[in-house]
C-alpha cells in the first residue's frame, strides 16, 4: 500500500461501450489493453480510488458513495445476459468519502464567503458545494468497468463522485482544485467517459471511416491543446473545449449548452465526460492521461 505521502496521479480513462470492455469485445482490445498499461504504470499502489463518473449527474450538490460494500448498477440495456449478472467486490471506504465530502463543502463556503467580499470573480465560485452529500448510491459502468480492467484484484477501496447536473465548466474545475490534496494522501483519482462521444454518428451505413477519421482529429487536437498549453492559459482552454469543443474553429454553440456542452460541426458533441476530462486535468494538467488514453473512437 501506498504511504499517504507518495502523490498519485490523474488519469481520465475510456471505459469504452457498456459492458462490452469486459465482455471481451475485440473491438475493444486495445482500450482494455490501455487501461491495463496504465494500472501496471503506477510505481506505488494507491490507498483508494476516487472515481468521478460521466454517468451520475446531481442537480443539489455533488454526490459521494459512502457505503462500506456497495452494489453495482447496471446502467445499460441491449446487452447479453452475462452482462447483468457481473461482480466486482471491491470495498467502497466511509472515511474517504468524508473526506472528500468535506473538501468539497469547504471550498463551497470558503467560495461563498469570498463571493461576498469580492475577493473572487464567479469563474472560481463553487456554488453548491456546501450541499455536497453522501449516498449509499451503486457503482455505475463508468466506474466497476474500467477498474475491473485495470485493477481485477478488487481490493483498493474505491469512493464514487458524480458530476454536477449544470455541466458548468467552472463549477467543475473548482471541484479538481478541491480535491487535488487527496493526490499527497495516496489517493489515486480518476475521470471516467468518453471524450468522442457522438453516438448518434457512429449509426448509419457507410460513416465508419468518416467517423473514425473525426474521432482521431479530435482526440489528437485535445490530447495537444492540453498538453502543451501554458499554466497561464490552460483554465481558458479548457473553458473553450467545453463551452465549445473547438477542434476545428467552426464550432457553433447550440441552444441548450447545459445538456449538450457545445456542438462541433462535422466533429463531435462534447458529453459530459468533458466535465470529467477536464476535472481530472485541473487536479494534476492531466498530463499523463492525455497522453495514455486513446482509443476515443470506440
Amino acid at each position: 500500500m501506498a504511504s499517504p505521502h507518495h502523490k498519485q496521479p490523474t488519469a481520465f480513462l475510456n471505459h469504452g461501450g457498456g459492458p462490452l470492455p469486459i465482455l471481451d469485445d475485440p473491438g475493444h482490445a486495445s482500450l482494455s489493453k490501455s487501461i491495463r498499461q496504465f494500472a501496471q504504470s503506477l510505481s506505488v499502489a494507491p490507498v483508494a480510488v476516487v472515481l468521478v463518473t460521466a454517468h451520475w449527474l446531481e442537480k443539489n450538490g455533488p454526490g459521494v458513495t459512502s457505503a462500506a460494500n456497495p452494489k453495482l448498477l447496471f446502467d445499460y440495456y441491449g446487452f447479453p445476459s452475462q452482462a447483468y449478472t457481473l461482480t466486482y467486490n471491491a470495498p467502497g471506504d466511509p472515511a474517504l468519502a468524508a473526506r472528500v465530502a468535506g473538501l468539497l463543502r469547504g471550498a463551497g463556503e470558503n467560495a461563498k464567503a469570498a463571493f461576498v467580499s469580492h475577493a473572487l470573480t464567479l469563474i472560481c465560485t463553487a456554488p453548491g458545494f456546501d450541499r455536497t452529500h453522501q449516498t449509499d448510491r451503486a457503482w455505475d459502468h463508468g466506474t466497476f468497468v474500467p477498474m475491473m480492467i485495470g485493477f481485477p484484484d478488487a481490493e483498493i477501496p474505491i469512493v464514487q463522485l458524480s458530476l454536477l447536473a449544470s455541466q458548468d465548466p467552472s463549477q467543475h474545475l473548482a471541484m479538481g482544485r478541491a480535491l487535488a490534496p487527496l493526490r499527497d494522501e495516496g489517493v489515486l483519482i480518476l475521470g471516467s467517459g468518453m471524450s468522442y462521444h457522438n453516438m448518434r454518428a457512429f449509426k448509419g451505413a457507410g460513416v465508419a471511416d468518416l467517423n473514425a477519421a473525426a474521432s482521431a482529429k479530435f482526440d489528437s487536437w485535445l490530447s495537444q491543446t492540453c498538453t502543451e498549453v501554458s499554466p497561464r492559459c490552460f483554465h481558458d482552454v479548457l473553458l473553450c473545449v467545453i463551452h465549445r469543443g473547438d477542434c476545428t474553429g467552426n464550432c457553433s454553440r447550440t441552444s441548450r449548452p447545459a445538456h449538450k456542452m457545445g456542438q462541433c460541426s462535422g466533429c463531435t458533441r462534447v458529453s459530459p465526460t468533458q466535465c470529467c476530462r477536464a476535472f481530472v486535468a485541473t487536479i494534476g494538467r492531466g498530463r499523463r492521461s492525455w497522453r495514455r488514453r486513446r482509443n476515443s473512437n470506440i
